[in-house]
């Protein structure tokens, strides 16, 4: 027999899927950096109370590029949140400036002892502050959740899996989105289509 109590209580060190981003806000979070490896997407965001998140840009069928918003360039870093005690995904614009995100960061993801650090972030509107102090030797390093994370990443774990996973037809279908393609005539994703390729009525 298996035991309920130790099931739910090693969930969080040990949970490799249900990858989530990690928020930033003006209190400091806290991040443990143990990789310089980030995969490149490109997202939108929508603020329609339904989705209220970024989301992976679907590529040429896309209903938001379709009215003009280009989708933005980002990277994204998987780190470990002290708080949460689970890797995250660490949202980092492409764009390049004083305030950035990524121009904090880099000094401390290069820093050979980065291991030994707690990266505190926090963000106030589009300016950003990066502070570093050191790692307590009992700190929780995050091993499990890393090494799970990892392991789960080796399987086939994409960290834009962080973000909803819309089709053209989930954001064509979004409220706040389809008022604004019904001013202009509406717009029929693939996904709408028939086999026959005509539109669906």
């Amino acid at each position: 027999m298996s035991s309920l109590i130790d099931h739910f209580e090693t969930q969080d060190d040990n949970q490799p899927t249900g990858l989530s981003e990690c928020r930033l806000g003006r209190e400091p979070t806290m991040l443990l950096a143990f990789t310089g490896d980030t995969d490149e997407v490109t997202l939108h965001y929508e603020s329609d109370e339904a989705v209220r998140s970024y989301f992976p840009c679907p590529g040429h069928d896309c209903p938001v590029c379709f009215l003009g918003s280009a989708p933005q360039e980002f990277f994204l870093l998987p780190v470990f949140n002290v708080e949460s005690r689970r890797v995250e995904v660490l949202r980092i614009s492409k764009k390049r400036g004083p305030d950035s995100l990524g121009a904090h960061l880099i000094p401390h993801i290069k820093d050979p002892d980065v291991s030994n650090k707690v990266i505190f972030v926090r963000r106030d509107g589009s300016r950003y502050r990066v502070e570093v102090r050191p790692l307590s030797e009992t700190a929780d390093r995050g091993a499990a959740a890393i090494s799970a994370f990892q392991t789960a990443c080796e399987e086939g774990l994409k960290l834009s899996s962080a973000f909803p996973q819309l089709s053209s037809a989930d954001i064509a279908d979004v409220e706040r989105v389809r008022r604004k393609l019904d001013a202009v005539g509406g717009f029929t994703p693939k996904e709408h289509s028939d086999e026959s390729g005509d539109a669906a009525e």
